[in-house]
This record gives C-alpha cells, structure tokens and sequence, in this order.
C-alpha cells in the first residue's frame, strides 16, 4: 500500500492509496554506521544527557533526527511550560522514537503513482498506520507528563479531578483515580485528553507518511 498525497500550494490537501502486490527485491548491501556527529552529542551533555546514552540514540536514529531533536528539546527547556522539564533523556528519546524525518523524506520519494480502487486494504492500512502513530504520540505523552515535578503532576491530577466532575464523568473513572491514580487505563486516557487537548490523537498527513515509510508501506 502506497499513500499518495494531493497538494493545495504549500498544503496536503487529500490524501489516497495505491494498491499494488509488492515485488520481491534483492536485499541491499549493508552499510557501514554513520560517523557519529560529536557537536550533538556536545549539546546533549550541556542539557545533562550522558555522552554514551546521546551516541546510542544518534546510532540509533541518524544524525539529522538527532539535530532536529535537539532543536525541540532546547526549545521546550527554554519555554518551560507548562513546567521545567526534569528528564531531558527520557523526553528526547521519545521524540526521537516518534518521528523520523528521513523516513517521511523516503516516502515522499516513492509517491508516484496514481491509486488504485482496493479501499479495503488501503483503509485496513490506513488503520494500522493511525493505531501505530496513535501508540507513539500516547508514549510520547506519558514521558512528557513524567518529567513534569511531582508537585506540577499532582496539580494537574486535581484539575482532572475537577474536570471530570464537571463533565459528569461515570463514578467508576472518578474512583479509580482516587483508588489507583493516574496511570490505571480507565484514567490514562482521560489524562492525556486532558493535557494535550482532544485532537492528541489525530496524526497529520505528513505523520502518517513517516509511518508508513518504517513499515514499508503495509
């Protein structure tokens, strides 16, 4: 399944698929390791991110992802809102597990050719792609809220609290919060609707695109 984007100027205006029964390659010859670029692992050692833990995430993610990552993470200590941000690794890293730059960069390549009529199929990827993104940006949340201080996440536990009496939420989500807090699955999503807002959960185009790139197109 390939995902094929229409563009209205500088926007995506719709996007479709193109169906098409995968050809059998011959597997590419591997290629060394990209040098690791020492400048960012200098400027995660400022933020206090360990030199060998910002190598393994440049291993693991290239030095391009791991620039652009860098980039958000200076300007989200800078801001520090809602808090200051307590785990500069953990947040990094679960930036850098949900998008990939070079990955979108590749899909975009490939799109070329014009859809095809198999909806079913495209639809069924559609849906793992969204489930997929959906499962980062949840983990991305998490961490994010994580690294807030301890007084910041008990403030935002009230103000759910609150929240969820207003709204008339059903007595047993109230209860677990009391009983369980945060973290019990009947309250997470809550939570993180909470925090980031209702549209947390709806990826952009451009999102989808570097999904589908990692998972080859299905």
């Amino acid at each position: 399944v390939e995902l094929i984007e229409h563009k209205a100027g500088r926007f995506i205006a719709d996007i479709q698929f193109r169906v098409a029964k995968k050809q059998q390659e011959s597997l590419p010859l591997r290629h060394p390791p990209v040098p690791v670029d020492l400048s960012q692992v200098v400027r995660a050692t400022v933020v206090g991110i360990r030199s060998e833990d910002a190598e393994a995430l440049i291993l693991a993610h290239g030095n391009d992802a791991m620039t652009a990552g860098l980039d958000a993470l200076h300007k989200r200590i800078a801001s520090e809102f809602p808090e200051p941000l307590r785990d500069p690794y953990r947040y990094l890293r679960a930036l850098l597990e949900s998008n990939s730059a070079s990955a979108a960069k590749k899909a975009e390549e490939k799109l070329a050719e014009p859809p095809a009529n198999n909806s079913a199929v495209a639809a069924a990827a559609l849906e793992g792609w969204t489930a997929e993104w959906v499962r980062r940006r949840r983990a991305l949340v998490v961490a994010e809220f994580e690294a807030l201080s301890i007084d910041a996440q008990a403030e935002w536990v009230e103000r759910l609290r609150t929240h969820l009496i207003e709204r008339g939420a059903h007595p047993s989500i109230r209860k677990r919060l009391d009983s369980h807090g945060w973290k019990h699955q009947l309250v997470a999503g809550e939570l993180i609707r909470f925090f980031k807002g209702a549209d947390w959960d709806k990826p952009s185009p451009q999102e989808l695109l570097a999904i589908a790139a990692q998972r080859g197109g299905r």
